[in-house]
């Protein structure tokens, strides 16, 4: 879930600056959330982030939520604005929203944030700098001419049906042919692989 919390947190960064007002993180659902936590504390954001909000992001919870925000609406000096993402392409409506709006969606697009990329990378820095063995794979990274980051997701996409169900489980021929890509495009690429079933990779891929 640290994906879909930077894109969440980098669109809400830009509009903030961009309007001149403060941002606010629901994190509420992830009092219910048994496969994700709130992970953008680990970073120098510039957001204050509160699970006692009264919106939670969630589609089942969305209808309801929506009745109480109605009702509260009095509360607040100005008409609140309740945007819900409508699909995954760049929304360039999104970015006349009121400076007063509560946004609902993944928002996985850099193009909300490219004209503040800069701060957005600065907000991103490590509260605390890694150390010891993840600062040697880190310093080899860096080192390395052509490094590719190759990300193998399985964890709940193989072992919670619902989820394999809705996004699927790729297999060898996909990783595979995402490395033959890479090596058209690179010279003598090294191939860093990161994975939560480190096993499973080790055991298929080869390059």
């Amino acid at each position: 879930g640290l994906g879909n919390q930077l894109f969440q947190y980098a669109l809400g960064r830009s509009l903030a600056l961009q309007k001149n007002t403060n941002l606010q993180l629901d994190t509420a659902s992830y009092r219910y959330d048994h496969l994700r936590e709130y992970r953008l504390d680990s970073f120098n954001i510039k957001a204050s982030a509160s699970d006692q909000l009264l919106f939670v992001a969630t589609d089942s919870r969305f209808k309801y939520v929506n009745h109480i925000i109605q009702k509260v609406t009095s509360l607040f000096t100005k008409p609140y604005q309740i945007i819900k993402e409508k699909g995954f392409p760049f929304d360039p409506t999104i970015l006349d929203c009121s400076d007063q709006a509560y946004l609902d969606g993944f928002w996985q697009s850099e193009q909300y944030f490219d004209s503040v990329a800069q701060i957005i990378r600065e907000d991103l820095a490590l509260k605390t700098p890694i150390t010891g063995e993840l600062k040697k794979i880190a310093e080899q990274i860096k080192a390395t001419p052509n490094s590719v980051s190759l990300h193998v997701r399985r964890g709940d996409y193989v072992s919670n049906p619902i989820t394999t169900a809705f996004h699927g489980v790729c297999g060898v021929d996909w990783y595979m042919q995402a490395v033959g890509m890479m090596e058209e495009r690179l010279s003598n690429p090294t191939f860093f692989v990161f994975s939560d079933d480190y096993e499973w990779a080790k055991a298929n891929l080869r390059f």
